[in-house]
């Protein structure tokens, strides 16, 4: 009798282990606690030979490279996370460990640590940094997926455009780290960058001869939504219309911008050609500048002062070359 009871017992088990599913099994078999470190890449150019230090830099897509000062928010589970909740719930604080780009991200302290729990399931990761610091003591983090994105009005300096860099991560799909496969989370810049260059051949005039540059009645802070599919959240501009004063560097003017459209607004260089005339160009009607996207609008100017502007978007999908006249 007891041998039976035995047979019908194992028999019983059996059917139990049969019913569960390979994934459960598996899942059994191949639990871990170990801790996440992953690499963030930034979408675009990576580091060029120029020195870098801590702070990085993000904006500038010819050097692209995270700073080791910077904080990133991260949400990491072995469950999808498909909704903004979700992804708060999971958030913890990491740092990055490098100036590169790829860089590693390691957890900011053991509180802030999040644990694979297999070496072969799927786990889900999403991440952002919203204020790019060139101030270790300045260091910004947040645990919930932004909202309010914005920029500064007087961008008379590179750091005020890297500053203001919105970098995010949507949820993706990853798995446990081997040496021919790292886990890499990759980020992508939510906000819109502008360069102004100047074609100035057959003429006496050099890029010297623009001292300043101003965009009027844009918008400087949008609401952000998390993007429900792609790589980049809708911008919803708001509050007051400003005037934006661009970053002038030896060879350009830099600006980053909140994704509007700009067609029908009025872009003013100040030179010192003639009396040091006010230069303008008015954009056409419809000029949308969108997320994740650096614009290079370069003016050629003839003799007679009448410039033309060619755009592009590098890096990214080419946007239809437009032409236009200055005015004087």
């Amino acid at each position: 009798m007891k041998s039976t009871y035995s047979k019908y017992v194992f028999i019983a088990a059996m059917s139990l282990l049969a019913a569960c599913s390979a994934e459960d099994t598996d899942t059994l078999g191949d639990a871990i606690h170990e801790p996440v470190v992953l690499n963030a890449s930034l979408t675009g150019a990576q580091v060029s030979s120029r020195a870098i230090t801590n702070t990085g830099n993000t904006a500038d897509d010819e050097n692209t490279s995270w700073g080791t000062d910077l904080e990133i928010a991260l949400a990491f589970s072995d469950k999808n996370m498909t909704t903004s909740t979700a992804i708060n719930d999971k958030v913890k604080k990491y740092k990055v460990q490098e100036n590169k780009n790829p860089a590693a991200i390691e957890p900011f302290d053991a509180a802030n640590t999040h644990y694979w729990t297999s070496k072969t399931k799927t786990h889900y990761v999403c991440g952002w940094c919203t204020k790019y610091v060139y101030d270790k003591s300045k260091a910004y983090y947040n645990a919930k997926v932004p909202t309010g994105p914005n920029v500064h009005v007087n961008q008379s300096t590179w750091v005020h455009i890297d500053s203001k860099d919105f970098l995010f991560a949507p949820v993706q799909a990853i798995k446990y780290p081997t040496a021919s496969s790292p886990a890499t989370i990759n980020f992508y810049h939510q906000k819109s960058m502008m360069e102004i260059r100047f074609l100035l051949t057959g003429t006496s005039y050099t890029f010297s001869n623009f001292t300043a540059c101003q965009l009027a009645n844009i918008y400087t802070n949008s609401s952000w939504e998390y993007p429900a599919t792609g790589n980049y959240g809708t911008h919803t501009p708001n509050g007051d219309l400003a005037t934006v004063k661009f970053f002038r560097d030896t060879e350009a003017f830099r600006a980053i911008m909140i994704p509007q459209n700009i067609g029908g607004k009025t872009i003013t260089f100040t030179s010192t050609i003639a009396n040091n005339e006010a230069i303008t160009f008015t954009f056409p009607e419809d000029y949308p500048l969108e997320p994740g996207k650096h614009y290079i609008l370069t003016f050629n100017l003839s003799q007679d002062k009448v410039l033309s502007l060619k755009t592009q978007i590098t890096n990214w999908v080419a946007a239809p070359v437009i032409t236009g006249n200055l005015n004087l």
